[in-house]
């Protein structure tokens, strides 16, 4: 049987459904993730749905991620290798998550078939990448080298910004140290995350409006000069937010980027950030071009 050129392989960091990935036949590893009385979870939003997530947060109990195993992704490649001429893999931002290094490996075993690229993001900005990337093999034609290396440059192309309530939700999780995050709560501030960097704030805000507009500061700080034209996509990660902050973020959205409403992408975040940030936190995405 001839073999299919390309084949893809995303962790369950993206935002897309089951069934979306089904459609487009895209393969997905999933994380791990286990709460504080020790019961361990598949992040394939099953079991452990963002509901039952939230309702768990509420409890009081906490939860912390294992990196994908480098056994999960052997088994879908044994299972996809002769099927694909070269299979991709798209991973979390490795300033998260540990995964594409552990599976680094896994290119010299499966020497010039198997190929992976971080991405630098969660979410949809995964999406965006591994949609733009797919097209451009199987429609546009683009080389396999062509792409990994639009693929592997786009994180310098994206801007994901995440805030919390509070310190609380990172140091349960040990995403922050104990000492830094009651410090920082006890001066009544509120974190600033990037994702691509590791292990660093983003900053830290003093209130609600504060922290949007750092957000948005940051971005035109981290892309100076850039006309408003080169932006293709802005996501608010809405989780739980109150309707009266929610509208505020929206409108300081529009008013900043000089969009449309119904031009904003509105999305709850992917369960495995949910897990650390905690309900009611919130989140933009920014994908530019060139």
């Amino acid at each position: 049987m001839e073999k299919i050129k390309y084949g893809y392989i995303v962790d369950s960091a993206i935002s897309m459904s089951d069934e979306e990935l089904k459609e487009l036949n895209i393969n997905k590893v999933c994380f791990g993730i286990t709460d504080s009385l020790n019961n361990e979870y598949e992040d394939d939003n099953k079991i452990l749905t963002t509901d039952v997530i939230m309702s768990k947060l509420k409890e009081g109990i906490t939860f912390k991620s294992n990196a994908v195993s480098p056994g999960k992704v052997m088994v879908c490649l044994e299972e996809m290798i002769d099927k694909y001429e070269n299979i991709i893999l798209f991973t979390i931002s490795s300033g998260l998550s540990s995964f594409y290094q552990n599976v680094q490996y896994l290119t010299d075993e499966y020497k010039g078939k198997f190929h992976i690229v971080d991405t630098g993001e969660i979410g949809y900005g995964i999406r965006n990448i591994v949609l733009e990337s797919k097209k451009m093999l199987e429609k546009e034609n683009k080389s396999l080298d062509e792409v990994l290396k639009y693929a592997r440059k786009q994180n310098k192309l994206n801007y994901t910004m995440f805030t919390c309530r509070s310190w609380e939700p990172l140091r349960k999780s040990g995403r922050a140290p104990a000492i830094l995050a009651k410090t920082f709560d006890f001066f009544k501030t509120k974190p600033l995350i990037r994702f691509e960097l590791k292990n660093k704030l983003g900053g830290i805000a003093t209130s609600f409006k504060k922290q949007v507009g750092k957000m948005i500061a940051t971005f035109f700080s981290t892309f100076k000069n850039i006309s408003l034209s080169k932006i293709k996509t802005i996501v608010f990660y809405n989780n739980n937010v109150d309707e009266e902050e929610a509208k505020y973020i929206r409108d300081e959205i529009i008013k900043n980027f000089n969009v449309e409403k119904n031009k904003i992408i509105e999305c709850f975040v992917p369960n495995l950030v949910l897990i650390y940030t905690s309900n009611q936190s919130f989140g933009i995405h920014i994908q530019t071009e060139e």
